[in-house]
């Protein structure tokens, strides 16, 4: 079995499980240590976070490394939620939770329990449209999914400028054929 390692923070070093397959493709180190560098230490420490179509949960990983309160990893795919289960498991992360659901479904789930986030990273399949993710950020912002202060961060195979949103902070960044959009309302 594949694997990589987390980067920084309390389980630095240690081996993260993959899964090689075509529909999913875990965030390279690259882009993984360029996200945790983009949003400070202070930002995740005692936040709730959110891994949006998990994959391998590689990010979510990250986040609780780094001390995050609360980690929700979301995925659709059986294999895919069953490798982050072992994954945490294997590093003894007990703040977790991990989702077997769609998007629609996981959403209406964090509103019936009314949880909101602080940072929420998204990772949908490279196929998805810059509508689609417009639709992403809506959906949690319309249904008060959000803190006040909050981090969202999109990854996708395309800039993403979201003219639209002109109440956040919205900057992108490029790491090879992968961009990163962050947008922030701190």
């Amino acid at each position: 079995m594949k694997t990589t390692k987390i980067i920084a923070g309390i389980y630095r070093g240690k081996n993260i499980s993959l899964i090689k397959r075509n529909n999913i493709r875990p965030t390279k180190n690259i882009v993984r240590e360029a996200i945790f560098n983009i949003i400070p230490e202070k930002n995740i420490k005692n936040k709730i976070f959110l891994d949006l179509f998990a994959g391998c949960g590689t990010v979510g990983i990250e986040a609780a490394s780094r001390m995050a309160k609360a980690i929700y990893f979301v995925d659709y795919d059986y294999e895919a939620t069953k490798i982050i289960k072992k994954n945490l498991v294997n590093l003894n992360i007990k703040n977790a939770i991990v989702i077997k659901k769609n998007f629609l479904s996981s959403c209406r789930y964090f509103k019936e329990q009314k949880i909101k986030f602080d940072v929420i990273f998204v990772d949908p399949p490279y196929n998805f449209s810059k509508k689609q993710y417009l639709e992403i950020f809506g959906f949690f912002k319309q249904n008060n999914l959000l803190k006040n202060k909050f981090i969202f961060i999109f990854e996708s195979s395309f800039i993403l400028n979201f003219l639209e949103l002109s109440d956040c902070l919205i900057k992108n960044y490029k790491y090879g054929k992968t961009f990163i959009c962050v947008i922030k309302k701190i």
